[in-house]
């Protein structure tokens, strides 16, 4: 006859929470029951390879044990439900008596990350999830890598989330998970704001430097994708490389200028800045030499550029000898300077002479130093000067080759009468109507030296002689009074010739 044990099978052993890892030994007794039953263990519904139970007596009554050896607990393990079953050797007779316990193992956090990196767009919401696995369960916590978590950030369940994200939220994110067994879950999620660029205040809205110096003027500007960063002055389109470089500093280089950055995805911006450059005058002239004519007015200009402006303006002038002199505002002679304002210095020389040929240096001068330029000016004699001396010169040797002409005439034709009057000879073909003598080519009027003016028209021989021009054949002659000598006869009378002078 067949007898069921009395009770289900009991479990022994430290069947409490068990941490993963760890070996589990728990031990099955049935007592009671004839014939004695046979016990098998049970993980769920899977059994146990074991070996066969052994039987035995406790306190006079059958018994059967069977031990359950785990060497190394899972975590899987954790709610397995481990069963001790007592069947006996009557199948169909008896019913299975079974027993069972719960394995309870811990098992440190396994967190696990849906995307490792997060891509939004500045002003956008972003969303952070860490999942954990973990027995029992975890505690979660979310830090910032090198900088503090958004104070607006939302804590929700494993999941951090960022309403309104912004450029400085960009970093990593590392969530942290902790349930008392060790080690920790840790994961770390990467954030990648896209924003558009901005220039940092790295420097003023004015900046003051000295004239001549080397500078740079460098703009910091941040953005995702990297910003291009450049400089160009106040409404000029020419780009210039950051950081900005002005070797050397000149007054032309002071103005307004601006840092613009801009990057595929966004427009540009633009931060300005005035750069104000102090120092010593800066004159600028035109160096080319002046090349006058005397007479001319000539006018010397420098212009200045100055900050602060210059506290007085010079000019000396250096002559071709070694002479100088110093002239200051106002006329002195025919030479005047006037200031326009601080910017510009004009000589003027009024009328221009060799004198004022020479070198003329406008220098000005401030607080912080002085500068100068030079002028070459060369006079040369004027054209009209020049001309009305050459003209003056052609017409003198005109009239001296006149005089001369005329002297070396009049020395002919002196020559010539005088030649005359030594070979004067009474005339056979003429007939004197005052004498009757005939006087060959010269006419004696046998007279006394009171008688004056007496008119007498003759005819004139048709031959004139070379060097002599040819007038009308009657002309009216003044009578002269003479003394003619014929042989040892010396006559009173009146001679002349046709020019009418008197003949000796």
């Amino acid at each position: 006859m067949s007898v069921p044990p009395s009770q289900s099978p009991i479990i022994s052993g430290d069947v409490g929470p068990r941490l993963a890892g760890e070996g589990l030994v728990l031990s099955c007794l049935s007592e009671g029951g004839r014939p004695p039953p046979r016990l098998k263990w049970y993980n769920g519904t899977e059994q146990y390879v074991l070996p066969t139970s052994t039987p035995g007596q406790s306190a006079g009554v059958s018994s059967a044990s069977l031990d359950l050896v785990v060497p190394q607990l899972q975590r899987w393990d954790n709610g397995v439900n481990l069963s001790c079953v007592a069947e006996q050797v009557l199948p169909g007779l008896t019913t299975r008596q079974t027993t069972s316990r719960m394995l309870q193992i811990n098992y440190p956090p396994t967190v696990t990350l849906p995307v490792r990196s997060v891509r939004v767009v500045e002003g956008d919401p972003a969303n952070l999830t860490c999942l954990v696995e973990s027995n029992p369960a975890s505690v979660l916590q979310w830090t910032r890598i090198g900088g503090k978590s958004p104070s607006r950030a939302q804590r929700r369940g494993y999941t951090l989330r960022i309403p309104r994200v912004s450029r400085a939220d960009s970093g990593t994110y590392k969530c942290v998970a902790d349930n008392g067994v060790e080690p920790r879950g840790v994961g770390t999620i990467s954030v990648e704001v896209i924003c558009p660029p901005l220039i940092k205040p790295t420097f003023e809205e004015q900046v003051s430097v000295l004239f001549g110096q080397d500078w740079e003027l460098k703009c910091v500007a941040d953005g995702n994708p990297k910003p291009t960063i450049k400089w160009r002055r106040k409404n000029n389109r020419t780009l210039l490389d950051n950081p900005l470089s002005l070797s050397p500093l000149t007054y032309q280089t002071e103005g307004l200028y601006e840092c613009v950055a801009w990057s595929d995805r966004f427009p540009e911006v633009s931060r300005e800045t005035f750069i104000n450059v102090m120092g010593r005058p800066d004159v600028l002239a035109d160096s080319a030499p002046v090349l006058v004519t005397g007479g001319d007015t000539v006018r010397l200009t420098c212009h200045i550029t100055s900050d602060p402006p210059p506290d007085y303006v010079d000019w000396v002038w250096k002559g071709v000898s070694g002479h100088q002199k110093k002239y200051r505002p106002g006329r002195t002679g025919d030479i005047t300077v006037k200031m326009s304002g601080d910017a510009q210095s004009t000589l003027t020389i009024g009328t221009a002479d060799p004198v004022h040929s020479g070198d003329y240096i406008c220098t000005a001068t401030n607080m912080f130093g002085s500068d100068q330029e030079k002028f070459r000016v060369e006079v040369s004699e004027s054209w009209t000067v020049l001309i009305a001396a050459i003209t003056m010169g052609i017409v003198v040797g005109i009239l001296i080759a006149i005089i001369a002409m005329l002297c070396l005439r009049t020395r002919k034709m002196w020559k010539y009468r005088h030649r005359k009057a030594e070979m004067t000879v009474q005339s056979t073909n003429s007939y004197s109507p005052l004498t009757g003598r005939d006087m060959g080519d010269r006419y004696v009027i046998n007279r006394p030296y009171y008688i004056k003016d007496l008119k007498l028209r003759v005819a004139v021989p048709d031959r004139v002689p070379d060097g002599i021009e040819d007038g009308a054949n009657d002309e009216t002659l003044k009578l002269t009074p003479t003394k003619h000598r014929n042989s040892d006869t010396v006559s009173n009378g009146t001679g002349f010739s046709k020019d009418c002078h008197p003949v000796v």
